[in-house]
Formats: structure tokens, sequence, C-alpha cells
């Protein structure tokens, strides 16, 4: 598991970030307990952020919803 503060950290840089661009989705994989306990952290300290966030148990469930959010031409490119 991550530091708490590290995660709250690198939550506030994504929301400062998002401040000045456009950013993507974000798909978190988060296979155990303590991951996921991490990574509720990084979401709640991203709050505001005008992207989606979401949190998987495994690879291809993130995967399905980031393809299902991307553009019809970015998907045929992969």
């Amino acid at each position: 598991m991550f530091d708490t503060a590290l995660m709250r950290s690198v939550g506030n840089a994504a929301r400062d970030r998002a401040r000045r661009e456009r950013l993507g989705p974000i798909a978190i994989v988060a296979d155990n307990e303590a991951a996921h306990a991490s990574a509720l952290v990084y979401v709640d300290a991203a709050r505001g952020i005008d992207r989606p966030i979401r949190i998987f148990r495994q690879q291809h469930e993130a995967r399905r919803w980031l393809d299902s959010l991307a553009p019809a031409e970015s998907v045929a490119k992969a």
C-alpha cells in the first residue's frame, strides 16, 4: 500500500494539472484491499477533476471501461 500522504499529494497534483489542460479518464486497478484503500485516498484527493475516475479489481475490466469512453477513431487505431 502506498503512503496516504503520498496518494493525497498525487491526487492533488492531478487535480491541479487538470485545471491547466484537458486530461482523459483514469482507471485504477487495485487487486487487493491495501491497493484499493490507497486508490480511494487518491480519488478523494482528486475530487473535482473534470474527468472520470474509476477503481477496478481486474485490468480487463479497466480496459473495457476505458475503451467505452474512447472516441471511435481512437479505438479503430488501437
